[in-house]
């Protein structure tokens, strides 16, 4: 039987937390948590409507994808 391993370089989820906390959010000091939310919430449906960002996360994961999907 085979162990799973944590393998954050081929989670595509952990990309885009590394993007928020790295590069997006790092220096960003919020008074609220709200405040906080708000700013991941907008910084990420700007990630979500530039097509490209998504694609960079992708790839940068080097995981094989199945043919059916596609990324332009």
């Amino acid at each position: 039987m085979s162990t799973l391993v944590y393998s954050p370089d081929l989670n595509p989820d952990e990309l885009v937390w590394n993007v928020l906390k790295y590069q997006k959010l790092s220096n960003f000091y919020p008074k609220r948590y709200e405040e906080l939310y708000e700013r991941a919430e907008l910084i990420m449906n700007m990630m979500k409507s530039d097509p490209e960002s998504i694609r960079k996360i992708f790839r940068h994961t080097k995981l094989p994808l199945p043919s059916t999907v596609e990324i332009q």
